[in-house]
């Protein structure tokens, strides 16, 4: 199975998944600015991905989701639309997802605690941000 860009990545995101928890860190608390913290262990991730053709990040941060609902939000092009940024310039939807989530949090959790996913999980906070901004976008509620 020799080095490729795409064993780069799934070793890069298992590191992840053994360093971290279900249900920490929280997204809500990392700092995105700490150079040896936990976010590093997603930037690499992506960073990564960003080598391997068709591995985009929000195939990456999809996949990493669910395995930490708490800690890894989706990027998602809308969302990011949603925010003034691109997926040229992730990290610029980060700290605004974040200082939402943080500010929302509460009303987030009520709303997402009566749901479950398929798999019957509860759903985090940080993925009803997600869905509520997605729908804002796609549906044009704001019009």
């Amino acid at each position: 199975m020799g080095d490729t860009p795409y064993t780069a990545v799934r070793r890069a995101a298992q590191d992840l998944l053994d360093r971290t928890g279900v249900a920490s860190p929280s997204f809500r608390t990392v700092d995105l600015d700490d150079e040896s913290g936990e976010w590093m262990l997603l930037r690499r991730v992506l960073r990564l991905s960003d080598q391997a053709a068709g591995l985009a990040a929000s195939k990456v941060t999809k996949m990493l989701h669910r395995k930490r609902p708490e800690f890894v939000p989706i990027f998602d092009s809308k969302v990011a639309a949603f925010y003034a940024t691109t997926a040229r310039t992730p990290w610029n939807l980060w700290p605004a997802l974040q200082a939402d989530l943080n500010q929302h949090h509460d009303e987030l959790t009520r709303r997402a605690s009566s749901v479950r996913t398929a798999d019957d999980r509860p759903l985090a906070a940080l993925r009803a941000l997600d869905i509520i901004v997605w729908e804002h976008v796609v549906t044009s509620c704001a019009s």
